[in-house]
């Protein structure tokens, strides 16, 4: 929204809040709105990129060993819909371990893995969060700040692992 914001003057009216957006312009001013729209959201999106996240109580300690256990994902699927208002857990495994991992994408931004657990690998995906994964070394120790995500791809349903975040220990 902020990007939208600061376009204004392309713009008859506009209105809306963090996660959508309305807006009225003349034609003859859309491809200038769209060049300077896209540079804002590019400038946008690079900050919140760049803002790694942090450990720190906002954040639920859960192994990754844990994180698909049928009881937790019954309570997920109870706290939905999440978004504006009723933000999805997050959580961290300070103790991951990625033994496999694949980047996809076309500039290998995002990746595909799967994490060592106690008893079972878990598989994981991770969006727009290649920079940082790139430095991640198979069979080290890691952090992970992740979410679930219920995933209806290929006319197969499943919960799985979405990383937010990585990064690993000095």
């Amino acid at each position: 929204y902020a990007a939208i914001r600061s376009c204004e003057h392309y713009l008859e009216k506009y209105g809306g809040h963090e996660v959508a957006a309305g807006i009225t312009m003349k034609r003859e001013l859309f491809n200038d709105f769209a060049k300077e729209f896209e540079r804002q959201a590019a400038i946008q999106l690079s900050d919140s990129k760049t803002k790694k996240m942090t450990c720190d109580n906002s954040f639920l300690d859960l192994s990754l060993s844990a994180a698909l256990n049928s009881t937790l994902l019954a309570s997920l699927w109870q706290l939905e819909p999440v978004g504006v208002g009723n933000p999805k857990p997050i959580f961290k495994d300070t103790e991951a371990c990625l033994t496999d991992i694949r980047f996809f994408g076309a500039r290998q931004e995002h990746l595909r893995g799967v994490i060592r657990g106690t008893y079972a690998n878990v598989q994981v995906v991770g969006f727009n969060i290649g920079e940082r994964a790139h430095r991640i070394t198979p069979g080290e120790t890691c952090t992970i700040i992740y979410s679930h995500m219920f995933d209806n791809y290929g006319g197969r349903s499943q919960w799985k692992i979405r990383i937010e975040d990585i990064w690993q220990h000095n």
